[in-house]
């Protein structure tokens, strides 16, 4: 459920305001952090990004980060980003109607140009209808969730 409190308000939404992170490292190419959070149901079509980052993180790999709250964004074009560091709040500056973040994967340094890209997670653990792989590199799925090997993040084990 994504209501935390109060549905009929972005602000309700568990993902409003949570901080978002860098999935991988990079260097940032293009911000947006200027664009209104929308009221739940209002869609800005003209933007259907909302305030984002860009981030080359391979060559011809440019990865999108979409729908931030406006004016929480901590990078710049230049900066260079690391796995797990914080870049702004989740906000609903988009054409969806509610708050979240998207991600997507890119072949140019234009969201809106070239061609998207399947995402992979490296180095993760992942459980999967009672089977357990560990350390591997996984394709993005949506609904699937990894956590990154080793540490205090490790997956949880089977008999618990």
């Amino acid at each position: 459920m994504l209501a935390a409190q109060d549905a009929a308000t972005a602000q309700g939404y568990r993902p409003s305001a949570e901080p978002v992170l860098a999935p991988c490292e990079g260097g940032v190419v293009a911000v947006t952090n200027d664009l209104p959070d929308n009221p739940l149901g209002v869609e800005d079509r003209a933007n259907a990004a909302g305030s984002q980052t860009g981030t080359k993180v391979a060559p011809d790999r440019f990865e999108w980060l979409a729908h931030f709250r406006r004016g929480t964004i901590t990078v710049k074009p230049g900066d260079r980003v690391e796995p797990g560091q914080a870049l702004g709040k989740c906000g609903n500056s988009e054409n969806s109607g509610c708050p979240r973040i998207d991600l997507h994967v890119r072949d140019e340094a234009d969201l809106n140009t070239g061609c998207g890209q399947d995402p992979v997670s490296n180095a993760v653990d992942v459980r999967l209808d009672g089977k357990r792989f560990e350390n591997v590199t996984w394709p993005v799925i949506r609904g699937l969730c990894v956590r990154p090997h080793g540490g205090v993040n490790r997956a949880p084990s089977d008999d618990g």
